[in-house]
């Protein structure tokens, strides 16, 4: 039995959000385009988006609210890097806090975004 927890829709959304728009750019796919920017429109508003999710194909809704509450207020700035040079490890989370995903970065790597909130990701260090 399979008891890994079910992906946030906020999070596999704004995962998929350039791969959505990559896919949806014909003129066949207009309704549909129109649909996933009407998504990520409500969701930068704050706006309750579990059914225009679940119409998108992404059914484990929030009930309406947006997932996570109000937005964390956090720093936007890294960690001071001390002379030691130490590794500093991390994830790098919802710029807003309104969802949960949640990505590693591996070194050289792009930093990574939002395409929802068009940001990147906010740092958070291990602690």
């Amino acid at each position: 039995m399979d008891t890994e927890p079910l992906p946030d829709p906020l999070a596999d959304f704004c995962a998929n959000l350039p791969r959505l728009r990559s896919l949806l750019s014909g003129p066949a796919s207009a309704a549909r385009r129109a649909a996933v920017e009407r998504a990520a429109e409500a969701i930068r508003r704050g706006e309750p988006v579990g059914l225009p999710l679940a119409e998108l194909g992404f059914p484990r809704g929030t009930r309406g609210a947006p997932a996570g509450g109000a937005p964390r207020q956090t720093s936007s700035l890294p960690p001071p890097v001390h002379a030691e040079q130490r590794t500093i490890t991390g994830v790098y989370l919802c710029p807003r806090g309104q969802c949960d995903r949640m990505e590693l970065r591996a070194a050289g790597s792009e930093l990574p975004s939002c395409h929802v909130h068009e940001q990147a990701l906010r740092f958070v260090p291990d602690e």
